[in-house]
């Protein structure tokens, strides 16, 4: 991965602009991904558009982390837009019910949705259907789901926590709700 890396890099960026240490770190964290070198170059790109951002003459480490973070908030971002739109109004009721700090429940997410639905003047859906939309944001990693034991409502139910961290999820809602 290293080789082609640094193939790639003398052919597309001026000289002495990313170190062997950078480009060895970039190789290595795509090895442990898959190992995929078009993703490498990805994130080489990645840090250069942000270097040129920061106006900076060199490729750090510290860019290395910034890019990785970024390519995978839009990864995220892209997931979420891609969505049909009962699975985003889904996803926003899940987001605005995780803001009340609480473990979540199929059911509230489900009374969350019919109101969202409301208010974008959407038929909504049955409950079933949007279990299986809860089960296919799971697997998208959006969320997190499993069926347990809650103390609030003392029955077994889908606890449901969002994968996202808190800058992401307001981008993802501002996403969400001009995408309804």
């Amino acid at each position: 991965m290293f080789d082609i890396v640094k193939e790639r890099v003398n052919l597309a960026l001026v000289e002495n602009v990313i170190s062997d240490i950078v480009i060895r770190k970039i190789a290595e964290i795509e090895s442990q991904r898959g190992g995929d070198a078009r993703k490498a170059l990805e994130l080489v790109d990645a840090c250069a558009k942000i270097a040129i951002a920061k106006k900076r003459n060199k490729i750090t480490i510290d860019l290395v982390e910034d890019a990785d973070k970024s390519i995978e908030e839009n990864s995220v971002l892209n997931i979420i837009a891609s969505l049909p739109k009962h699975q985003k109004i889904v996803y926003l009721a899940v987001l605005k019910n995780e803001k009340k700090d609480l473990e979540m429940e199929g059911g509230e997410v489900y009374r969350d949705y019919l109101e969202l639905c409301s208010s974008y003047n959407v038929e909504p859906l049955t409950e079933r259907r949007i279990r299986t939309f809860l089960i296919n944001l799971n697997e998208l990693s959006l969320i997190s789901a499993e069926v347990g034991w809650l103390k609030t409502a003392k029955k077994k139910a889908r606890k449901i926590n969002v994968n996202l961290d808190k800058a992401l999820k307001t981008k993802a809602e501002k996403l969400l709700r001009n995408s309804i």
